[in-house]
């Protein structure tokens, strides 16, 4: 939703300045699930560049949207339920020295925020540090996952990527994480 909220929020800004189309299968939840795991940006690039924004001023609105899709995201802070058994399995890898690290495309705020209320933060902490990476900061990528592996001071090696879709998977090898069956 907010997703598409911020990249009509920028067509609207937009059209004042160019005759812009309405990519509205882009728009739908559908369409953003079907392409699950890209980075804001690349998104906002797509939805922008497919209504008809010239080339050489895309980057300029892309960067004002992805502002955009962040600002709404730390604004409505959504209420993120853990799974059963979350808890029970950080606790129990961290007891097993196991390092905790996330990236998301959301921001780090929001990731921060939403690992707070669940009561979770304290096992991403590595002496002072967090080690948590938002979209904001790097997005979903193999440069992601070595950002999350170095706050985190640990190495590819004896580390894995745990994730939703085939992107982190991806962005896991991208990063020298090398594939296991689960």
């Amino acid at each position: 939703r907010q997703l598409a909220a911020a990249a009509r929020y920028m067509m609207g800004i937009a059209r004042s300045r160019y005759r812009l189309s309405e990519p509205e299968d882009m728009f739908s939840e559908g369409w953003i699930r079907s392409q699950y795991g890209n980075t804001v940006p690349w998104y906002m690039s797509q939805f922008l560049s497919s209504a008809g924004i010239p080339q050489q001023e895309l980057q300029k609105y892309v960067d004002m949207a992805t502002a955009e899709y962040f600002r709404r995201i730390e604004e409505s802070s959504p209420e993120c339920p853990l799974f059963d058994d979350v808890v029970t399995t950080l606790e129990g890898l961290r007891s097993r020295d196991y390092t905790l690290a996330a990236f998301s495309n959301s921001s780090n705020r929001a990731i921060r925020d939403t690992f707070e209320r669940n009561g979770i933060l304290y096992l991403f902490r590595t002496g002072d540090d967090l080690a948590i990476v938002g979209g904001d900061q790097i997005g979903k990528s193999p440069a992601a996952i070595r950002e999350a592996l170095r706050l985190a001071d640990a190495g590819v090696e004896g580390s894995w990527v745990v994730g939703d879709t085939m992107k982190d998977v991806e962005a896991g090898l991208g990063a020298g994480i090398h594939r296991r069956r689960a």
